[in-house]
């Protein structure tokens, strides 16, 4: 199928030609606020919004203008999977596949070839990963004791993990003896 970006999502064609609008599920449903949030920001400034599917490593690319001071970064999905995330600070204007290898332009003019290594023209990647709430079963307050963090990767690399929570949560002194 064929996927046109638009100002309600990046949705199928064959899908838009069979339906009404509001019958349409996008491929960007999973972040739809976000994308409705982008395109009031940025998507009548005059600097197109490009999509480029990289086959061999299964992403969707989506390049986000930058301008007049905005975050530079660009949106990339899992074409398996669904899962989006935003790779920032990525001054993207365009991208490419050529020969199995993704490029893309920067505002500045320089030509820059993604995913080639453990760092970001030389700054080591950070990543934050956010799992979708789940209440495990049950709504009672849970304690994590353990992490776990499975990575697959051919790169060395180190990992901090910690939690946060959006309120605190005093625990009683014990009680003293008499």
């Amino acid at each position: 199928d064929l996927g046109i970006a638009t100002d309600d999502g990046i949705v199928s064609v064959a899908q838009a030609l069979s339906a009404d609008r509001a019958g349409q599920q996008p491929i960007t449903y999973p972040i739809e606020e976000a994308w409705r949030s982008i395109i009031n920001e940025r998507g009548f400034a005059g600097y197109p919004f490009q999509t480029v599917l990289w086959h061999k490593q299964t992403m969707l690319f989506v390049v986000i203008p930058a301008f007049s001071g905005l975050v530079s970064y660009c949106l990339v999905a899992n074409s398996k999977t669904g899962a989006w995330a935003r790779y920032t600070d990525w001054d993207t204007r365009c991208a490419v596949v050529f020969q199995d290898k993704l490029y893309f332009g920067k505002s500045t003019g320089t030509i820059i070839e993604a995913e080639t290594g453990g760092a970001d023209q030389d700054t080591s990647y950070a990543a934050v990963a956010i799992p979708r709430f789940d209440m495990l079963g049950s709504p009672n307050e849970k304690v994590a004791l353990h992490v776990r963090i499975v990575a697959r990767t051919n790169r060395i690399f180190s990992v901090q993990a910690f939690a946060a929570a959006d309120y605190v949560y005093n625990i009683p002194a014990p009680l003293a003896a008499d």
